[in-house]
C-alpha cells in the first residue's frame, strides 16, 4: 500500500530527490582508432570544391576524433517522428573511411534539404587514439546551404547537442524548414556556451574540426585546434558525468543521456546551470563543465588535452596540409573553463510563507525481484491526467522506499490545491499496472 504523509518544515533553497528525474531523448557520440601515420596515397579529406562534387553529393567527416568505420545514413526530416526522422526510411548510406571521412555520398534525386545525417558509431574507432567512441551516435543536419554550396558536413558531439536542442524548440515541429531554423539557432547557442568557441567566432555547424588542405594559415589552424579541443573536452565531461551518475544509481546516466540533459538545461533558460523548469537535473553537474580545459583528457584515455596539437599535426600530414605553425601550436589556450556555467538565481525570501507549507512524503514497501525500480506519477485529481515526475532505482536490500516532494516548488501548487500520486514498478519486461491513488490537500 502507498501512503502519503505530511510534515511541516523550514524552506530549502535547493532540494535533491532520492530518485531520478526522467530525462529526455538521447543522442550519441563517438571516437575511432589507429595510432600510426597512414599511407600517403590515402585520399585528401577536405571540403569539396564547387566543381568537385555535384549538387546531389555530399562530402564530410564523422569527428570526435576522426571516426573510422561509422555507419552513415541520411534521412528526410519528418517532424511527425519523435526523432525528427524515420530510421527505417533511408535516403542513402555509407561508411566513414580510415580518416573518418565520407566522399561523394550521393543523395537520391530530387534533393530537398534539410536532411538528417546519422552516424552509428558503435562499431567505429577513433583514428587518433585507437579507442571506441564514448557516444554511440552522432547527428548533423544537412541544410540548404550545404547542398547549394557543396559544403562539407561534419557530425560531432557539438552538432549532436545542437540537434537535440533544436528538437526542444516548440516551433520546430511546424515544418522541416522550421526545424532547420531551430537547428541553426541552436548551433549559435551551443557555441555561446563554450567560451573558446564563442571568442573565436567558430561556427560549430560548418567550420572544420579536422585539418584540410585549406587550413594553411596560423589563424585557420588555430580555429581547427580550438574547435576540436572543445569537442574532445565536451565528450570527456560527458563520460565523467556518466560515470558519476552510474555510481550513485541514476538511470539516465550514459554519455548520450547526459548530452540530452545538457540540451534540456540550456533550452530551459538559455544557460547551463543544472536546472530545467526550476527543477534540478541530477545528471548535469555544472562544476564539471566549469573545470579548466587543462584538467581534461582525450575521452576514454589518460592523454591530456594539451597533447591535442600532436594528433592534429599527424592528421594534417594525412591530408597533405602544412604542419601546425608554432603560433597555432603554442597559443592553444587550455587554462580557461570548458563552459560558461550560470548558478541558479537566488529565490526571493519566503514569498509564499513556505515555512508553513507541507512536505509530502510517499512511503511504500519495496517489492521483491524481478523489480528494477519504480516510477512516480503526479496528477491534480484522481481522474486527472497523470505525468511521470520521478524514476527510482531499487537498491539491493531495500525494504522500504520513500520519496519527498515540495508541493510549492515541485508542482507550483497553492494553499488549498490538491495533489495525487500513483506508482508503477518496472523491469526489463516493462511497467506494472498502477498502484492505488493517494491524494492530499495543501
Amino acid at each position: 500500500m502507498v501512503s502519503l504523509g505530511s510534515t511541516r518544515r523550514a524552506p530549502k533553497k535547493l532540494r535533491h530527490f532520492g530518485c531520478v528525474l526522467l530525462l529526455c531523448l538521447a543522442a550519441g557520440c563517438g571516437g575511432q582508432g589507429k595510432t600510426g601515420d597512414s599511407p600517403a596515397d590515402d585520399a585528401v579529406r577536405t571540403a569539396p570544391s564547387p566543381h568537385g562534387a555535384g549538387p546531389a553529393t555530399l562530402n564530410g567527416a564523422i569527428v570526435k576524433g576522426p571516426l573510422r568505420g561509422a555507419k552513415i545514413t541520411v534521412h528526410r526530416v519528418d517532424t511527425d517522428q519523435i526523432l525528427y526522422y524515420d530510421p527505417a526510411n533511408v535516403d542513402t548510406a555509407a561508411t566513414s573511411d580510415d580518416r573518418g571521412a565520407f566522399l561523394d555520398l550521393r543523395l537520391t534525386a530530387p534533393v530537398s534539404a534539410p536532411l538528417v545525417l546519422v552516424a552509428d558509431t558503435t562499431a567505429s574507432t577513433d583514428v587518433s587514439t585507437g579507442v571506441r567512441p564514448v557516444l554511440d551516435q552522432l547527428v548533423a543536419l544537412i541544410t540548404n546551404e550545404h547542398i547549394a554550396q557543396a559544403l562539407p558536413v561534419y557530425a560531432t558531439p557539438l552538432t549532436t547537442l545542437a540537434f537535440q536542442l533544436a528538437k526542444l524548440d516548440p516551433q520546430s515541429r511546424r515544418s522541416p524548414q522550421a526545424f532547420q531554423a531551430a537547428y541553426l539557432d541552436a548551433g549559435r547557442r551551443v557555441a555561446h556556451t563554450f567560451p573558446l568557441l564563442d571568442e573565436s567566432g567558430i561556427d560549430i555547424l560548418n567550420d572544420p574540426p579536422v585539418p584540410t588542405p585549406a587550413t594553411t594559415t596560423a589563424t585557420a589552424q588555430q580555429r581547427v585546434l580550438r574547435h576540436r579541443l572543445i569537442i574532445e573536452a565536451f565528450a570527456d565531461v560527458l563520460t565523467e558525468t556518466g560515470a558519476r551518475s552510474q555510481a550513485v544509481g541514476l538511470i539516465a546516466s550514459t554519455p548520450a543521456d547526459i548530452l540530452s540533459a545538457v540540451a534540456l538545461d540550456v533550452h530551459s533558460d538559455g544557460v547551463l546551470n543544472g536546472y530545467a523548469a526550476k527543477r534540478r537535473i541530477p545528471t548535469v553537474v555544472p562544476d564539471l563543465f566549469a573545470r579548466s580545459v587543462a584538467t581534461l583528457k582525450l575521452p576514454a584515455t589518460t592523454i591530456p588535452l594539451s597533447s591535442l596539437p600532436l594528433y592534429i599535426d599527424r592528421e594534417s600530414r594525412w591530408v597533405g596540409a602544412p604542419s601546425l605553425t608554432p603560433y597555432a601550436r603554442w597559443n592553444l589556450d587550455v587554462t580557461g573553463p570548458l563552459a560558461v556555467v550560470h548558478p541558479p538565481a537566488v529565490p526571493p525570501d519566503d514569498p509564499l510563507n513556505t515555512s508553513a507549507i507541507q512536505s509530502w512524503t510517499l512511503r511504500w514497501p519495496a517489492t521483491g525481484d524481478p523489480v528494477t525500480g519504480y516510477v512516480i506519477y503526479f496528477g491534480a485529481a484522481p481522474d486527472a491526467v497523470f505525468t511521470e515526475v520521478l524514476w527510482s532505482k531499487k537498491r539491493s536490500g531495500t525494504t522500504d522506499f520513500t520519496a519527498s516532494f515540495d508541493p510549492v516548488f515541485d508542482f507550483n501548487l497553492r494553499p488549498g490545491d490538491q495533489g495525487c500520486f500513483r506508482i508503477r514498478s518496472y523491469n526489463d519486461a516493462g511497467l506494472s499496472p498502477f498502484s492505488s491513488t493517494v491524494c492530499a490537500v495543501l
